[in-house]
């Protein structure tokens, strides 16, 4: 697995984020200052052969100065040079104790030596001990390749989930998650179709396949199948209620779906996804009062349901109640920040009240979506066997 390339990130930035808090061990000498500046400039021209060349000079006169003992181990280590890197890492340790840092890099050494049992362990205790953030995240991303590579999903993913939260816009970290999901949700697929290939729960994950493939006909036949094996499946009937739905909207259609949204409710009368269908279909058949009660007991047990908010707004808007429908619009883009749709309706509400600042944020909002939209489907196809 991939992790993180830190090869952008500047020098001086990478040092003072690294290196640990130091109390100026060493010797304290003038004559160091020259030295100690061609450094930092070596280190702003993004030049770390020649700032190394001015620690190790430093290094000969003052063995023990321990902000350059961890700043030299920090740029080797960034060079990919553990062998020289540990030395001064761990004299930098040894002067100064208790570094919450340092640590975390040595144990990313053992692992790039494939020393993976000592590493997991040290990585382990840098984890829990340290305060920094970016330096934490480095040992999670490392720990995580370790497990993954062990085949252990189920820690991987622990570490996974608060490696995102530490982390939570870097690319590399939001695919590592989808990774390990992906090869979890993979293993168990493979370990149902052997263990019991005709069984319900098969069949609904084979429904589900098709549903995100686009062909509603053949997931209503797996969700069918199903339910012919355990009529009591769980949340199956609101699943096959959705399919149908994508699939058609003729009157017998309506009709199926909102008998079997009723019986998914009388077996779980918490689903409110299955309420927000019902208000769905009310909102189809112009019955706007049983739409909105549908949607006012969907957002009563879920007050973050997506479909239940957007059409208590498409309600609101029928009333010309553009407040309102704004309210509701606004609580939707928060659920879905990435549904243009949502972002277009809002900028249409905003410049009808004249507020054309906002009208501009939203539809700059929806180009911007629409856009990367189109980078997304462009990709996906390009990657589809």
């Amino acid at each position: 697995m991939c992790l993180r390339n830190l090869r952008g990130v500047s020098l001086i930035l990478m040092i003072g984020t690294f290196a640990a808090n130091l109390s100026g061990q060493g010797k304290q000498s003038d004559s160091f200052a020259p030295a100690l500046a061609r450094a930092q400039q070596y280190l702003s021209q993004n030049k770390p052969d020649l700032a190394m060349r001015e620690y190790k000079f430093i290094l000969l006169e003052d063995p023990n100065n321990v902000q350059v003992q961890a700043n030299l181990g920090v740029l080797l280590f960034f060079a990919n040079r553990c062998a020289e890197a540990k030395e001064h890492l761990s004299k930098a340790l040894a002067i100064q104790p208790g570094m919450d840092k340092i640590p975390a890099l040595l144990s990313v050494c053992e692992k790039r030596e494939g020393r993976l049992q000592e590493a997991q362990r040290d990585l382990e205790a840098s984890i829990a001990s340290t305060k920094d953030v970016k330096t934490r995240v480095l040992a999670e991303e490392n720990l995580v390749d370790i497990y993954y590579e062990q085949g252990d999903l189920q820690q991987a993913s622990r570490v996974a989930e608060d490696l995102l939260k530490n982390d939570p816009k870097n690319p590399d970290v939001i695919y590592i998650v989808y990774r390990i999901h992906s090869d979890i949700a993979e293993r168990a697929r493979k370990a149902l179709a052997v263990l019991a290939p005709d069984s319900a729960r098969m069949h609904e994950i084979m429904a589900q396949h098709f549903i995100n493939e686009g062909d509603a006909t053949d997931a209503i036949a797996q969700y069918e199948r199903a339910l012919v094996i355990d009529s009591q499946l769980p949340g199956v009937r609101y699943e096959l209620a959705e399919a149908i739905l994508v699939d058609s909207k003729s009157v017998e259609s309506l009709d199926r779906a909102t008998a079997l949204l009723k019986k998914a409710l009388a077996l779980d009368p918490r689903n409110a996804g299955a309420e927000a269908e019902l208000g769905e279909i009310a909102a189809i058949q112009n019955d706007s009062a049983a739409a909105e009660a549908h949607f006012a007991r969907a957002l009563a047990l879920d007050a973050k349901q997506l479909n239940a908010l957007r059409g208590m707004a498409d309600i609101a808007k029928l009333a010309e109640d553009n407040e309102k429908a704004k309210v509701y619009l606004l609580r939707a883009s928060r659920v879905d920040p990435l549904d243009a749709t949502l972002h277009y309706q809002l900028s249409q509400l905003y410049r009808k009240a004249n507020l054309m600042d906002d009208a501009k944020r939203e539809m700059d909002n929806f180009r911007m979506i629409q856009d990367l939209k189109k980078k997304t489907e462009l990709m996906e196809q390009r990657v589809k066997p």
